[in-house]
């Protein structure tokens, strides 16, 4: 996949995520730098209630968070240049902007990067970084730690645009639209289609495509900025996730992710059987 197609698929890494729900009590963010170190180097973020109560909260009313996803997207990106600097043959690249609902109007952004290798070539996974932004502002500091911290390696993000549940599988990409589709220029406070419309738009797409049942409930978790740059256009990307009543995650991967672009036309992804399914 060349870059701004893998820029597109970008939507957060959730296998990095160790939270079981989208509304959990705590979220985690683990991040795989490129230090020059044979075990590797994690960072981690934590973003907790109490890190979110004193933040602005997103009031059902308003069309935009209340952090504008320019600021948030200029924190991020100070914030990289300084923390996750350039290094060992690595150069980092912003990927998405993606919105989070923690619980009680509480919401808050996590930026994505992926590090390119400066001369070329990718032998086995990347390394990739989250920064949180709070709705004040504030960053989530990132702590570091040693793999020898998880009992497992945290899995590299790939593209994330195909998904698959209740035995169909979804392959969604943005349609033919997005090249005339309105511009946003990142000077530019917030995107021509602002997030809580993108966000009914989707979940108006979700209930038609997929369906609650007695045993698990969909729940949305992220709405994703994503870049295309040989279009020079950006589009919104939102995900749901399948949980177990009462809010666990279900025993079969269950996602959704669908594409809205900023003249708030949602493409309807192909639907085929799932090939994971018998």
């Amino acid at each position: 996949m060349n870059k701004a197609g893998r820029r597109l698929a970008a939507v957060g890494v959730f296998s990095a995520m160790l939270a079981t729900s989208a509304l959990a009590e705590e979220t985690e963010f683990v991040s795989l730098g490129c230090d020059a170190n044979p075990r590797y180097t994690l960072y981690v973020v934590t973003v907790t209630d109490a890190k979110l109560k004193l933040t602005p909260s997103w009031q059902k009313e308003a069309s935009d968070p209340p952090l504008s996803a320019r600021k948030a997207l200029k924190a991020a990106n100070e914030f990289r240049s300084v923390f996750f600097k350039d290094a060992n043959g690595w150069k980092w690249q912003f990927q998405s902007l993606s919105l989070r609902h923690h619980r009680r109007e509480k919401w808050y952004w996590v930026a994505y990067y992926e590090a390119d290798p400066i001369n070329g070539g990718i032998g086995g996974g990347v390394p990739y970084c989250f920064v949180v932004v709070l709705m004040d502002g504030a960053i989530v500091q990132p702590v570091r730690k040693n793999s020898d911290d998880y009992p497992q390696s945290p899995e590299v993000a790939g593209p994330g645009s195909n998904s698959h549940a209740e035995g169909k599988f979804f392959m969604s990409i943005p349609g033919e639209g997005l090249g005339t589709s309105p511009v946003w220029n990142p000077a530019a406070e917030n995107p021509p289609l602002s997030a809580r419309r993108a966000i009914n738009l989707a979940t108006a797409m979700k209930n038609t495509l997929v369906k609650d049942s007695t045993d698990h409930k969909w729940e949305f978790v992220a709405l994703d900025l994503v870049p295309n740059d040989s279009l020079g256009r950006w589009c919104w990307e939102a995900t749901f996730w399948s949980y177990k009543r009462p809010d666990q995650r279900t025993d079969d991967w269950a996602d959704l992710r669908l594409f809205v672009l900023m003249d708030g036309k949602v493409d309807r992804p192909a639907v085929t059987r799932d090939p994971h399914r018998r």
